[in-house]
């Protein structure tokens, strides 16, 4: 994680520089104007014709979703002509579609193999990585995916998320605050800098970030949840209480709203509504370790009745 971190740096400065650089970034490749991978001199005139409408048909398929069928079609453009790294990202996400992670991973590096600039391959790798908490190499791509698009959001907020992860906060919050800036209205990069502000003990910060995407989105249940706990940290219970309850309004089944429910209960010695909202997230969330955690606490403070309830809640 440490070269990792390195070279954000570096690439943070030709980043900031790069913006006032007046120069069109391409978006995402396109699967369907991929170009030939393999020479025409080395495809005969009908697997040239079997190979595009083999593409032309998955990428049909993929619009309609129907990712059996298109893997069909993307195999088959894989098998007579291995060296297209378009079908094979396309291949891969047929693949992610079907939760087949590793096999995808295997046909992204493919795709890189053969070209080591293809943004979008670098993103859906980088997104599988993270999915299996791989955050340092998931990282470690969407800042390639930045040297080669500086503007991509999308990138740069999963990069920020990995760095997060790592424990990197103040690296994180520079990525969340570049995107803001960018995009005042990036309702997931402001949500983010809060979390990472609370993640740092900066309450106030972090409360106006949440206060921010209320604005943007006044049903944004996740940020009600954010505030409330800051509120609590600040020992404003009762406001902290009005807050999460909010959040349940708005999203009946927000596991997070139970819980900050159930720590701000307990610090205010209320131990049957304590247990009521630990009980409610174990039933929306059984197996998390918040939730036991907070458990065990009851355990030596609680209601023998209370607490055997919760254990038949959490043991379903």
């Amino acid at each position: 994680m440490i070269k990792l971190l390195s070279a954000i740096l570096t690439f943070a400065l030709a980043s900031f520089l790069a913006t006032s650089i007046a120069f069109a970034f391409p978006g995402f490749a396109k699967k369907d104007d991929a170009p030939d991978a393999v020479p025409a001199s080395k495809l005969t005139k009908e697997k040239e014709l079997e190979f595009a409408q083999a593409f032309k048909n998955g990428n049909a398929y993929l619009s309609q979703k129907n990712f059996a069928l298109a893997r069909m079609c993307f195999e088959q453009c894989t098998n007579i002509n291995p060296n297209h790294p378009q079908a094979q990202v396309a291949l891969a996400t047929c693949l992610t579609s079907q939760n087949a992670d590793k096999d995808a991973m295997f046909h992204l590096f493919e795709a890189l193999r053969m070209n080591p600039d293809m943004a979008e391959a670098r993103f859906d790798l980088g997104t599988l990585l993270m999915k299996d908490s791989r955050w340092d190499e998931a990282g470690a791509q969407y800042l390639q995916v930045l040297k080669l698009q500086p503007e991509n959001h999308a990138a740069r907020g999963n990069l920020a998320l990995c760095l997060q992860q790592e424990g990197h906060i103040d690296a994180a919050i520079v990525q969340y605050k570049y995107i803001s800036q960018s995009n005042p209205k990036n309702i997931e990069a402001l949500y983010n800098l809060g979390g990472a502000y609370e993640t740092k003990g900066l309450i106030d910060d972090a409360a106006a970030q949440y206060k921010r995407v209320i604005e943007l989105d006044p049903k944004h249940s996740m940020a009600f949840v954010g505030i409330g706990k800051c509120l609590a940290i600040k020992k404003e219970y009762k406001s902290a209480i009005v807050l999460e309850k909010h959040a349940l309004e708005l999203a009946p089944r927000n596991y997070y709203a139970y819980l900050a429910l159930a720590k701000i209960y307990e610090k205010m010695g209320n131990k049957r509504e304590a247990i009521e909202a630990c009980t409610k997230a174990a039933q929306i969330n059984p197996k998390d370790s918040l939730t036991a955690s907070l458990l065990r606490r009851m355990i030596e403070q609680g209601n023998a009745k209370d607490i055997a309830s919760l254990r038949n809640t959490l043991s379903k």
